[in-house]
């Protein structure tokens, strides 16, 4: 990657000593959203090390709203209706046992 302006994969980066290199990872995960969430916790469980790279300030993907000329939009709304009991996300929420965390 270097050459793209990233910073290279292990080694001093610009973040200093603290930083991670890709190689404590095992997995990593591009995207907040909810198959990201949804695929880190699930690598999570399962014994690996994962990191989740977001681009945006908050995580979420499509369960945040935007603006554009005045009008807002929720992308994500239509996820709704498979959170309900039977609904096809809220069965893998409940294989991931965070089920009863949705509100």
């Amino acid at each position: 990657m270097p050459g793209l302006g990233a910073t290279p994969p292990c080694g001093r980066s610009r973040r200093g000593a603290g930083s991670r290199c890709v190689r404590d990872f095992d997995a990593i995960v591009i995207g907040s959203g909810s198959g990201g969430l949804v695929a880190a916790l699930a690598l999570a469980r399962a014994g690996r090390r994962v990191v989740v790279c977001e681009q945006h300030h908050l995580p979420g993907g499509y369960s945040q709203s935007f603006s554009i000329e005045g009008f807002s939009f929720s992308p994500g709304i239509h996820y709704i209706g498979q959170l309900g009991p039977g609904g096809g996300l809220r069965r893998i929420y409940e294989g991931l046992g965070v089920a009863n965390d949705l509100v």
